[in-house]
């Protein structure tokens, strides 16, 4: 073999192998998926989410026409439940096509099934959403938590057999629990009563004439009353310390007749 020819054969083998990858390449892009959607990405116990399970890249003319196909989403059971009669197919085939989707107690599955009853008529190829089903939080969960949807299986049968296709983008939803927060009793702030002897602007626990010189004192700014001593002072209770409280207790000590309630106990 001549060294030309030898060129010729390397040159072509070349091209050969890189359009084999580029097949290769193009085809893995355009495999099959499932595509996923829920209603709400949290919920609370007790709680409802809808999840849609969609078909993706079947528009594609390198996808071979799909003419059986079966879904199994396993279910967290221990978190969730399946609500009854929930699952319904959205996927429309041709007249005759068998397409179901059920909730397998047992298994914990929700199982969609689609067969294809005519030989030359395939899954039309706009679908994208094939089925969709809800459940329900379970009420006992008492702590943030995640339930996940696992497709155990995803298989095919088309012109080239049957096949299964390994799905890794399951998802989940999020069950949040409230926090509640134990109200914390008021406290009441005691109420501070006050209680004097009327007329004892000394505070020793009695009413005489040093009282009327400590008001004098007081009025003539000698001296300052401090704490529930002005409120003792104030003998007319007119809300003022002056030289008249200092008669009214003049004349209490002196056993004059006086209409205030001076040598009483008042409570404020």
């Amino acid at each position: 073999m001549s060294i030309k020819i030898k060129k010729i054969f390397m040159f072509v083998a070349v091209i050969f192998i890189l359009t084999l990858a580029q097949l290769h390449i193009f085809t893995a892009a355009e495999e099959l998926e499932l595509g996923w959607s829920l209603s709400k990405g949290d919920i609370k116990p007790g709680e409802e989410v809808e999840v849609t399970v969609s078909l993706k890249n079947y528009s594609a003319t390198s996808i071979l026409g799909i003419m059986g196909m079966q879904i199994d989403v396993l279910l967290d059971t221990d978190l969730v439940q399946y609500v009854a009669s929930s699952a319904k197919t959205t996927a429309t085939g041709n007249s005759g096509d068998m397409i179901s989707a059920t909730y397998n107690v047992t298994k914990k599955k929700v199982i969609f099934i689609y067969i294809s009853m005519n030989d030359n008529l395939s899954l039309p190829r706009g679908n994208t959403k094939l089925f969709s089903f809800k459940v329900k939080a379970l009420s006992t969960i008492t702590k943030n938590t995640v339930s996940s949807f696992i497709c155990t299986q995803f298989a095919v049968t088309d012109a080239s057999g049957d096949r299964k296709i390994t799905v890794t983008n399951n998802p989940s939803v999020n069950i949040l629990v409230d926090v509640v927060t134990t109200a914390q009793p008021t406290k009441v702030q005691p109420t501070t009563v006050l209680q004097f002897l009327l007329g004892d602007s000394d505070q020793d626990g009695k009413v005489t004439v040093k009282d009327a010189t400590i008001v004098q004192k007081h009025v003539a700014k000698i001296i300052t009353l401090k704490g529930i001593a002005p409120k003792a002072a104030d003998a007319d209770q007119d809300g003022k310390i002056s030289v008249k409280d200092a008669t009214a207790i003049q004349k209490y000590v002196a056993k004059i007749k006086v209409k205030f309630p001076i040598g009483q106990i008042i409570t404020e």
